[in-house]
């Protein structure tokens, strides 16, 4: 798990992701994955893995949609 923590913040230091970052940023998106994050992090603590798989799957569709277009994959 800290690898892939330390996987995703390297690629988050990164000009791509920060360009993208600022071109699809605001408010209402930063409080839904505000929120994807408090359910994911429930769903951990729950050691609820089927919830915490769904709600990182969801939350990761949002950002690729987010950054990329629905279209992305």
């Amino acid at each position: 798990l800290m690898r892939t923590y330390e996987a995703i913040q390297s690629a988050r230091q990164g000009q791509l992701w920060g360009d993208l970052k600022r071109q699809n940023d605001s408010r209402g998106r930063r409080d839904t994955y505000r929120s994807d994050h408090v359910a994911l992090v429930a769903a951990l603590r729950a050691r609820n893995t089927d919830r915490a798989i769904t709600t990182m799957r969801t939350h990761l569709g949002r950002v690729e949609a987010n950054l990329f277009g629905p279209s992305s994959r």
